[in-house]
């Protein structure tokens, strides 16, 4: 069997060897002897008692350090009877199974208090001192328990930025007081949130039964002997027995806490959720685990014979715990053990519950006021008499499960009922009732539901007026009860109807409500009539093309605008008109492609127009041409693969400049017939050294009877065409070329 050596009164250490026999895990592993391994040294466990219990923490600085476990303590009853101290956590005085895990979603990071001696995932990170970025220290809580604290600077050394308070800590000073609490707060020292869950994972153990059975309890439900997932678990807390292995068995009792009981200290914060697994299983997994319900864990003849307790706060995504920076979360679980099958060794409070009268309730002065209510505690069962005391305030008015009064004065009044158990714990429950004078007949209440305050309408519009009226003693006002009034003059009655014929101006509205007594409520609001406003303009806007925009001659332009009216909203269709300086309508609505824009500048306007013909108008320009720039190294304008060609020697420009070229027909009259298109060079630039200007030519279209030899290029100016000197052709390549010392309009000329 498993052996532990105690070594003064508060150092222990753990040798450990196994006479019960192993379990193979799914994977095959020895499990007794994988628990049995020594994981801290003799000068390494602190421990701290309070008589009744004692906890053990490692203290090594290194991997492992925080981990704990608990045993019985020389006073406690199962000690005393048994003659030794017995573990409620696996272990023998030495940490090593049992361990916590803070996981964070945020890194995908698993940080434990574990020596590393199990399997563990790439996500680990072992909360260990030596690591860089990681500290952690052991102080005592007096001579009762220990507090570790784990702070993680974050990175690049840890994925995140904790500080991990663990407290493991006894409490009470009697056996029915005492408790052991594993209590845990996390705080995020980052810049910005972390999503976290905390796990508790206690390894059990009953005498030499390392496979104990579960129940939960408050409500109590069957034992249980295989692995089982509770979530959000409502039940008060769960017991630990042996089934196997002690002589006697069952030889004694653990009790866990879950949401029960409020009366110990700390308050037990219920995870959202709880899991009976296989330890073997469940320790190399450091936060998820998934549950075998068919697998056995507390029966040495099939399954596994050793189960442990996991509890989650924030076991998924879903239901993370979110820290904000600075923030943090604290919680917190306890433990005790008792005499098999005896009652959980803590006294837990009564419930107190009123059933009469109901909060908030009313009564007349006079009248009967019944008053009945329950408590219910889980070791003395249904209270009655004086364990019941009634309270209107501080004083005191009953005892018992019911009475009636008839004396209470005018005024609100605060009834509690406390129930007291044999122990002295108490449990309140509270309402708060309110006694009326003789009743008096009251004004009714009127209520305008429409128009509201402030409102205004156009001359000529329906105005709906509705309406309420409440009485406290006639109930509900209808009809020649509700009067509506404008100023002076009554407009109306009940709780609706509607006008078209107010005037301009402005209107004091008012609903008199009258009961059958003659009492009057009232409510107004005043409203406004405006005249009917004059017809305003719409609004046109072109949203593409880009103004200012260059577009390759016979590209397909896309052209989009919007046309909004403030009377009759969006305008669409034929109320949208597109023109052009160049070439007149060009189409209508919000959207068009258009590719047969003739080059050079274009004015484009959207015109759009309401249903009552008031117009508003948008404007953009672009130009259709080919475009380069040249700087004053001088190069050459080449267009339509050089079509046309311009070179400019160096000095030729003063600066850079980016000229435009587009077709045209050519101005009349010509002084010969043309061959091919005119061509604008824009803008005029005038030369500082004479430049080269060549234009190709097909021979096949040249008019009739023109030979190519008279081709010369002509360049149009102050109306006329005028030969430019010193030019030619080159008949092989087709081009007629002539030196230029400004831009301008260009074309080619021939003769018969």
């Amino acid at each position: 069997m498993k052996r532990t050596v105690v070594i003064g009164l508060a150092m222990v250490f753990a040798l450990a060897a196994c006479s019960e026999g192993t379990s193979p895990s799914n994977n095959g592993k020895n499990k007794m002897a994988e628990k049995a391994r020594v994981h801290a040294s003799a000068d390494a466990v602190g421990s701290a008692t309070n008589g009744f219990y004692s906890v053990f923490v490692n203290q090594l600085a290194g991997a492992g350090v925080g981990q704990y476990t608990v045993r019985t303590g020389p006073s406690h009853p199962v000690t005393l009877s048994i003659g030794t101290p017995q573990d409620v956590l696996f272990g023998f005085g030495a940490p090593g199974t049992s361990y916590n895990t803070i996981h964070s979603f945020t890194t995908n990071t698993d940080y434990v208090n574990d020596d590393g001696s199990h399997a563990r995932g790439a996500a680990t990170f072992l909360l260990n001192p030596t690591h860089a970025g990681v500290t952690a220290t052991v102080v005592a809580l007096g001579a009762t328990g220990f507090r570790t604290t784990y702070v993680l600077s974050g990175p690049p050394n840890t994925p995140d930025a904790l500080t991990i308070v663990e407290d493991v800590d006894t409490h009470g000073s009697t056996f029915e007081t005492s408790t052991v609490e594993v209590t845990t707060k996390v705080m995020n020292n980052g810049g910005s949130n972390v999503s976290i869950g905390i796990r508790y994972l206690w390894d059990m153990q009953i005498g030499d039964d390392d496979g104990p059975t579960f129940q939960q309890l408050s409500p109590d439900a069957a034992v249980v002997f295989t692995e089982k997932s509770y979530t959000s678990p409502s039940f008060g807390f769960f017991r630990i027995q042996d089934n196997d292995g002690n002589i006697p068995s069952p030889l004694f009792s653990v009790f866990g806490t879950v949401t029960q009981p409020s009366t110990i200290t700390p308050v037990p914060v219920a995870p959202d959720l709880l899991e009976n697994v296989s330890w073997p299983d469940a320790v190399s997994s450091p936060f998820a685990y998934t549950v075998t319900p068919t697998l056995t864990v507390s029966d040495p003849a099939s399954g596994v014979n050793d189960n442990a307790i996991l509890y989650f706060w924030g076991s998924s995504t879903a239901n993370a715990i979110v820290l904000t920076p600075g923030g943090s979360r604290t919680v917190s679980q306890s433990l005790v053990s008792a005499q098999a099958d005896a009652p959980p060794p803590f006294n837990q409070q009564p419930t107190a519950t009123i059933t009469s009268p109901a909060n908030n309730a009313s009564f007349v002065s006079g009248a009967t006021v019944s008053f009945a209510g329950t408590g219910v505690d889980p070791e003395d069962g249904t209270l009655t008499g004086a364990s019941l005391v009634w309270t209107d305030g501080a004083t005191q008015i009953g005892t018992g499960t019911s009475f009636s009064l008839s004396t209470l004065a005018v005024g609100t009044h605060v009834i509690t009922l406390t129930a007291t158990d044999s122990k002295g714990a108490k449990g309140t429950a509270t309402v708060t009732i309110v006694i009326t004078g003789a009743p008096v007949d009251q004004h009714p209440t009127a209520t305008i539901t429409s128009p509201a305050n402030s409102a205004s309408f156009v001359q000529g519009a329906s105005v709906g007026f509705a309406g309420s009226g409440h009485d406290a003693e006639d109930g509900t006002l209808t009809g020649a009860s509700l009067v509506w009034t404008d100023g002076a003059t009554q407009i109306g009655t009940g709780t609706s109807f509607s006008l078209t014929t107010l005037a301009v101006g402005s209107h004091v509205i008012t609903l008199t409500a009258k009961d059958s007594k003659g009492q009057t409520g009232t409510a107004s609001v005043t409203i406004t009539v405006t005249a009917p406003a004059q017809n305003q303009a719409p609004t046109a806007q072109i949203t593409s093309p880009s103004s200012g925009a260059v577009i390759l001659p016979g590209a397909s332009i896309s052209f989009a605008g919007t046309g909004t009216d403030p009377e009759d909203g969006t305008l669409s269709g034929a109320s949208l008109v597109w023109t052009d300086n160049v070439s007149g309508q060009i189409g209508t609505g919000t959207s068009f492609p258009l590719a047969t824009l003739s080059g050079g500048p274009h004015i484009i306007t959207l015109t759009a127009t309401d249903s009552k013909g008031a117009h508003g108008t948008a404007t953009m320009s672009f130009t259709v041409a080919f475009s380069q720039s040249i700087g004053s190294a001088g190069g050459s304008l080449c267009v339509e693969s050089c079509h046309l060609s311009l070179f400019f020697p160096q000095g030729a420009l003063s600066s850079t400049t980016t000229f435009f070229v587009w077709t045209t027909p050519a101005p009349t009259p010509l002084p010969g017939l043309i061959g091919g298109t005119a061509y604008v060079v824009s803008p005029v630039v005038t030369f500082a050294v004479t430049g080269e200007l060549g234009i190709n030519y097909d021979p096949a279209t040249l008019p009739s009877g023109v030979s190519q030899s008279t081709l010369r290029l002509y360049r149009y100016v102050a109306g006329s065409w005028q030969l430019i000197p010193n030019g030619g052709v080159n008949t092989t390549s087709h081009i007629v070329f002539a030196p230029v010392s400004s831009t301008g309009i260009f074309a080619i000329v021939g003769t018969p």
